[in-house]
C-alpha cells in the first residue's frame, strides 16, 4: 500500500511541475519523474535550441533559466506541499535536455 501512495505522490509531483515550471521557466516543454532505488529523477524537455551548449549556455539568451535555483527552490518546495519527507529518497537528479535530446545540464 506505501508503493502506491508513492507513486500516486511521484504522478502528483509531476503534473504539479509540469503545470506551474513552466510558466516560470518558459523554455520547458515537459517534464518526466521517475525513482528507484537510487533516489528521484527529474527530466526536464525544453526547447532550446542546437546551437546552445553547456559551455554558452550562461551568455545565452536563455541564461534566465536556472535550473540550479529551480532544483534548491522550487522542486522542495512542491515536494513538501505534497507531503515528501526530505530524506525520503537517497538523491534527487534533476536532467535538462534541449529539442534534440541532448543533456544540456545535470543538477545532483
Amino acid at each position: 500500500m506505501k508503493e502506491d501512495y508513492n507513486d500516486y505522490r511521484i504522478t502528483a509531483l509531476e503534473k504539479l511541475l509540469s503545470y506551474s515550471l513552466p510558466d516560470i521557466y518558459p523554455i520547458i516543454e515537459n517534464i518526466k519523474v521517475t525513482k528507484n532505488d537510487a533516489g528521484l529523477y527529474i527530466l526536464i524537455y525544453t526547447n532550446l535550441p542546437d546551437e546552445i551548449t553547456g559551455e554558452n549556455y550562461w551568455t545565452s539568451d536563455f541564461a534566465d533559466n536556472d535550473f540550479s535555483w529551480m532544483k534548491a527552490k522550487w522542486i522542495p518546495h512542491y515536494m513538501k506541499y505534497l507531503g515528501f519527507d526530505q530524506n525520503e529518497f537517497m538523491g534527487m537528479y534533476v536532467y535538462v535536455f534541449k529539442k534534440n535530446g541532448e543533456v544540456i545540464q545535470k543538477e545532483w
